[in-house]
């Protein structure tokens, strides 16, 4: 494999985080009973870590896009985590970034805003910079689906723009 691959594949286990720890994160006793509702990022309050993974294309060139994230969920309007794109075609593009998510409004259905930093790789390595906006739909208090369009911006590619699109993004409590 080239360097580039093993690069990706660090950069991936580095983002989704320690799969041995995935299981330890646990509810307080005192929140089991109390009817919160903490779905997929779109739920209720905060202090939830949301797992999620989503599949589209990108646009700009034409691949197929898979799209993990790790986060946690700060309030019910904020959460932060870590985010990989992946955009299989005869090249690969990698992204992993640091990223924030902004969910407006307190219905079942939130709009989206989305912004990341990080690191692009694709032939070389270089920043990444990302903008979505997109709309989750909470099915329960653990689940939610939703869509994005993003916005990424690297230095490194050919033409330095990049459109990428989940067309569904599923979260769930972890």
């Amino acid at each position: 494999m080239s360097t580039r691959w093993w690069i990706g594949i660090v950069l991936f286990c580095i983002a989704i985080g320690n799969p041995a720890n995935a299981g330890t994160v646990r509810r307080p006793a005192e929140h089991r009973h109390q009817g919160h509702s903490h779905g997929g990022g779109g739920g209720g309050g905060g202090g939830r870590w949301v797992a999620g993974i989503g599949a589209g294309l990108t646009i700009s060139e034409t691949s197929f896009l898979v799209s993990p994230a790790l986060e946690y969920v700060k309030s019910s309007h904020f959460s932060y985590g870590a985010l990989v794109q992946l955009g299989l075609a005869s090249d690969v593009i990698f992204t992993g970034s640091l990223y924030l998510r902004f969910m407006l409004g307190s219905q079942r259905i939130k709009p989206v805003l989305e912004g990341a930093l990080g690191l692009a790789v694709a032939g070389s390595a270089g920043i990444h910079i990302m903008a979505g906006l997109g709309v989750d739909y909470r099915i329960d208090s653990g689940i939610s689906l939703g869509t994005v369009i993003r916005a990424n911006f690297m230095p490194i590619t050919s033409d330095s723009f990049m459109v990428s699109w989940p067309l569904l993004f599923a979260r769930f409590n972890i």
